[in-house]
């Protein structure tokens, strides 16, 4: 079984175990080439809540990819944000699949 999401990837270590792998998604620049959006290494066994967070500290980092430096408070209001999002996420896809 595989979760996958619009920008991350999670896979269970083995059949029996609590722990996942996540790979987020990166972006691929060759030189000379045109940039890409692909999945990156996989950050191996970790704890389902800690893989969320994860993901929603790499949604809120890629949010401010272009500032220099951010404010401790506003880093942490897009980080709930984010985690938000994705308990957001997961309420709809179920909600979609009751009603199928």
């Amino acid at each position: 079984m595989v979760i996958k999401g619009i920008d991350y990837e999670l896979s269970p270590v083995s059949d029996d175990s609590l722990l996942w792998d996540l790979r987020v998604m990166k972006t691929v620049k060759p030189r000379g080439g045109v940039p890409r959006e692909e999945l990156g290494d996989p950050m191996y066994g970790m704890p389902f809540d800690t893989a969320i967070r994860h993901i929603a500290a790499y949604r809120a980092r890629k949010h401010f990819k272009d500032e220099e430096t951010v404010k401790l408070e506003d880093y942490i209001i897009k980080l709930q944000q984010m985690n938000d999002e994705l308990t957001k996420e997961v309420r709809e896809r179920k909600r979609s699949k009751d009603k199928n």
